[in-house]
């Protein structure tokens, strides 16, 4: 304890981001960064003006706007409105789509399958939420490539100067 990892395993990523989003630039001189109650357009901008499904029993295309937008905190805390579905398959429309698409969250990893980072956050920006920014929590979802990445380590990447391989 106290002592960093020599290289960080991508399951230390979340953890690693919460810190970074809480210590670097919000409320103090430094400037920079974010804070949790800000939105994570100005780093993933796929995300923006995101479309909600009127229920989970809605068709994909049966949306409402998203009434703000997605949040540090709602990210960190799975509430970001678009998740894992527990339930059986077919159960909901939406849950057609999410195998289709590879973007994770229907079941083992497929790393043979994944796509890059913008393909999945292309194919990501065009399903329908399920839920509104911040009113539910849903297992988090992951691209089953390159060390199982989560929106939280993409965003975390795209906010921060490391290297792309970092993650």
């Amino acid at each position: 304890f106290g002592h960093p990892a020599p290289n960080e395993a991508p399951h230390d990523l979340p953890h690693r981001f919460a810190h970074e989003a809480y210590y670097r630039g919000c409320g103090n001189d430094s400037g920079g960064g974010m804070c949790l109650h800000e939105s994570i357009e100005p780093w993933l901008p796929e995300l923006a003006n995101r479309r909600v499904l009127k229920s989970m029993s809605s068709q994909p295309d049966e949306t409402v706007p998203a009434l703000r937008a997605i949040t540090v905190r709602d990210l960190l805390t799975f509430r970001m409105g678009f998740g894992s579905v527990m339930a059986m398959p077919d159960t909901y429309p939406i849950q057609k789509l999410i195998p289709e698409y590879r973007i994770g969250g229907d079941g083992p990893p497929r790393p043979a399958q994944a796509p890059g980072t913008e393909e999945w956050l292309q194919k990501l920006r065009s399903l329908p939420w399920m839920a509104q920014p911040g009113e539910q929590w849903m297992h988090r979802i992951s691209c089953a490539f390159r060390k199982n990445r989560a929106l939280d380590s993409v965003l975390l990447l795209q906010s921060s100067d490391e290297p792309a391989g970092f993650v």
